[in-house]
């Protein structure tokens, strides 16, 4: 019997972030990956994090996870939270330097 309960449907709000979650980062200048740890009003900080120089056609990299590029950080990314957007990441972080 299903339950009469409806399901919540998920947060289309876009300043909306989940810690523990992958992301691949867009800012006005640079793209990254990484593990969001700490979101605050103002900021958003990545572990596992790394600078990706180039995507390759980016369609390639969202299907695939495979990027042209990667400078992984040793420590942990601090982004100002307004100049972030960002796409769910599906596969293993790249962490290999490229």
């Amino acid at each position: 019997m299903p339950s009469s309960k409806a399901a919540a449907a998920p947060s289309r709000d876009p300043a909306t972030w989940t810690v523990g979650r992958d992301y691949l980062v867009f800012t006005p200048t640079h793209y990254y990956t990484g593990r969001l740890a700490i979101a605050t009003p103002t900021e958003l900080v990545f572990v596992n994090a790394a600078w990706i120089p180039e995507t390759g056609r980016l369609s390639e990299c969202l299907s695939t996870g495979t990027v042209e590029e990667c400078e992984p950080f040793e420590d942990e990314l601090v982004l100002p939270r307004h100049e972030c957007k960002a796409i769910g990441w599906r596969h293993s972080l790249p962490r290999d330097l490229k």
